[in-house]
């Protein structure tokens, strides 16, 4: 870490919850649309042909792509909206259940139906 003469204003880190200022980092925000861009734009094109071979209507994959894009978004708006002492009150369940989703990517799929 730098000494605070080297730094600008803008640049020291928060000390206590009530100096954060809101203001979301445009950077990680840009990147995360790009991503979403990228991810749509691979699977309408890739499962296409997955979904015919399947029986299923051709764009049967890209619409529950959304729909699970939608749910994340709809609960990445909620987290943002909490106050902070509210996401580290519960911090520790979510933890918990962040293990417990990623325990389920091991189970079959005959399992998780």
């Amino acid at each position: 870490m730098l000494p605070t003469f080297f730094q600008r204003e803008s640049d020291r880190q928060a000390r206590r919850r009530d100096d954060v200022g809101g203001h979301y980092d445009r950077v990680v925000l840009g990147a995360m649309l790009a991503l979403i861009c990228i991810g749509i734009v691979m699977v309408a094109s890739s499962s296409v042909a997955v979904a015919e071979g399947k029986g299923l209507s051709p764009l049967y994959f890209l619409w529950k792509h959304l729909l699970f894009l939608g749910i994340g978004g709809m609960a990445a708006a909620f987290v943002a909206t909490r106050e902070l002492r509210d996401i580290e009150r519960y911090s520790l369940w979510m933890l918990i259940a962040c293990f417990v989703l990623l325990a389920m990517v091991f189970l079959p799929a005959s399992a998780a139906r």
